[in-house]
């Protein structure tokens, strides 16, 4: 029976502390009108036995001598970003760190704590587009894949993921694994990382003992990266960076009219009015954006991109001095100029073969 009363006092102090005061003759009934500010501190009277010498004790307290509770110190208050109002409990799921969550960011989830976040360059320029020639077209849409943002970069990894065709050979298991890895950086499926280690190694496997061209070492290595990031560092979240420069050396070689001049088909020249077709050997001549000749732009050329990259076609534009000068060509790997010895020549003695397709 005592431990009862007492947790049926334990309840009301409860009570008294965390709403508002009780009457010392409300019998532990909450009064909702008294002032705190007015109201006394409580007071618990010793009292004894009469006539018995023991010392005064401080006895459970009664209806009667319950006075207005005051705590004795402030209620803790709760952690900053929690939304409950009991223990700190939050009603709002708060990630823990370093726990990719599926549900991706500017969705308004919110946390308190950051996610550790480790950087990976991607494949650079190859150069190689997504329309060269198989199979260097799998390595410009891998290239092209992290250019894009949001839903249209989901789109390019799966596409790699699901990477099909005769074109791929033997690199079929690491655009595979490239693509699982890309979505795993976006904070999708876990599954994707372990998608992107079995191709890793299947892709050594079919890789085994053979050569590797430029562009295929560039895919290999970074799978090999996203990997072994993901692992050593699991709770990290991987962030795909564009990559500078090229996989493989690029540039002009040698410049030669697609008409030769008749009686010296070695000569590289044309009218000052322009309209010469000049042709451009190298290597890596795709996406190119602009062409001069000196400091002069050419409006009319044809990517290399069709042609594995190792030529291009450019029409003179009109100059109104006469000299040589030399071709530099502009695409996402930089800038080449053709060698010193490779020019082309403006001259009045020279004019345009009528197939040259040049402004048509």
């Amino acid at each position: 029976m005592s431990k009862m009363r007492g947790c049926r006092w334990v309840a009301v102090l409860l009570l008294c502390a965390t709403t508002t005061s009780c009457r010392p003759d409300s019998g532990g009934r909450i009064d909702a009108d008294a002032d705190p500010a007015t109201s006394a501190a409580p007071t618990i009277v010793p009292s004894r036995p009469a006539g018995s010498s023991q010392p005064a004790t401080s006895p459970t307290p009664g209806r009667s001598e319950l006075k207005t509770w005051t705590p004795v110190r402030p209620l803790t208050p709760y952690p900053a970003g929690t939304s409950s109002t009991w223990r700190g409990r939050s009603s709002t799921p708060v990630p823990r760190p370093g726990v990719t969550s599926s549900v991706r960011p500017g969705e308004g989830q919110t946390s308190p704590r950051e996610t550790p976040v480790t950087k990976v360059t991607w494949v650079p320029f190859g150069p190689a587009a997504a329309d060269s020639p198989p199979p260097m077209e799998w390595f410009g849409r891998t290239h092209r894949a992290v250019l894009a943002t949001g839903a249209e970069r989901v789109r390019r990894c799966e596409f790699l993921a699901g990477a099909e065709g005769d074109t791929l050979g033997r690199m079929r298991s690491a655009y595979r694994g490239v693509g699982e890895a890309c979505l795993g950086s976006l904070g999708g499926d876990p599954a994707h990382w372990g998608a992107a280690a079995a191709y890793l190694n299947q892709a050594r496997k079919d890789l085994a003992g053979q050569r590797q061209n430029c562009l295929e070492t560039s895919v290999v290595s970074l799978l090999q990266r996203l990997v072994s990031v993901h692992r050593t560092q699991p709770r990290s979240r991987v962030q795909i960076t564009p990559a500078s420069g090229t996989a493989c050396p690029w540039g002009i070689d040698k410049l030669q009219l697609r008409d030769p001049v008749e009686g010296d088909p070695g000569l590289v020249a044309g009218p000052f009015e322009g309209g010469t077709r000049v042709q451009i050997l190298g290597s890596g001549l795709v996406q190119v954006s602009e062409v001069y000749f000196g400091d002069i732009r050419a409006t009319e050329f044809t990517d290399g991109s069709g042609f594995a990259g190792q030529f291009m076609y450019v029409c003179s534009p009109p100059n109104a001095r006469a000299g040589k000068v030399r071709i530099t060509v502009k695409s996402p790997g930089g800038r080449r100029t053709s060698p010193p010895g490779e020019v082309f020549e403006y001259s009045a003695g020279v004019s345009n073969s009528p197939n040259s397709e040049c402004g048509s």
